[in-house]
């Protein structure tokens, strides 16, 4: 049971991280301002720009060195909104689907 607990103090932190990080933009809908949602071990993220992606994979990258958890590039679903879904350029060794939502 520990190590489950453990993992979810984990994820909290790193969560947070991306919360106050000033470097890290997320995306409006209207009104709302959306970063990141988390589902069990699963994190969506909203970012607005590639300067806060690169942010996101450094302190990733730090998280890793804590924790030995790190991001499956392989799995990484992608997928450029607004004025830039028209881009073809797949940046970061993600998986960036043909026909995404």
């Amino acid at each position: 049971m520990l190590p489950g607990l453990q993992f979810i103090l984990g994820l909290e932190l790193i969560n947070l991280s991306f919360q106050t990080n000033g470097n890290i933009w997320e995306i409006k809908v209207g009104d709302e301002e959306i970063k990141n949602t988390l589902y069990a071990d699963d994190t969506t993220l909203l970012l607005r720009d590639i300067d806060s992606v690169k942010t996101l994979l450094e302190t990733l990258e730090s998280f890793r060195g804590c924790s030995g958890l790190e991001l499956n590039k392989s799995k990484t679903e992608t997928m450029w909104l607004g004025c830039w879904v028209t881009r073809n350029d797949t940046p970061f060794e993600f998986y960036w689907p043909e026909n995404s939502v």
